[in-house]
C-alpha cells in the first residue's frame, strides 16, 4: 500500500478521540490476526498424500467401503 493511501487513512482518523482510536487500533489488530489464521488454515490443508499403501491397495480400499445408498423413486 503506497504511504500516501496510509496518510489519508491517518489524515480521517485524527479528529477521533484517544479511545475511538484504541477500538480502531483493536479492529486492525484482530483482522490481521485473522488474516494470518487463514493462511495457516489453508496451508494445512496443502500437501501430498501420505500412506504407506499401494495405489492399489488404496483403490481396493476405496471401493469394498463404498455404499450405495441412492434410492429411486418410481414415476408409476
Amino acid at each position: 500500500m503506497p504511504i500516501a493511501v496510509v496518510e489519508h487513512y491517518y489524515q480521517m482518523i485524527q479528529h477521533l478521540d484517544n479511545a475511538d482510536k484504541m477500538i480502531l487500533v483493536e479492529k486492525i489488530i484482530h483482522s490481521v490476526n485473522n488474516e494470518r489464521q487463514s493462511v495457516n488454515t489453508q496451508e494445512s490443508l496443502a500437501g501430498s498424500w501420505e500412506d504407506d499403501r499401494s495405489a492399489d491397495e488404496i483403490i481396493q480400499d476405496i471401493k469394498a467401503n463404498a455404499h450405495m445408498q441412492r434410492h429411486i423413486e418410481s414415476f408409476e
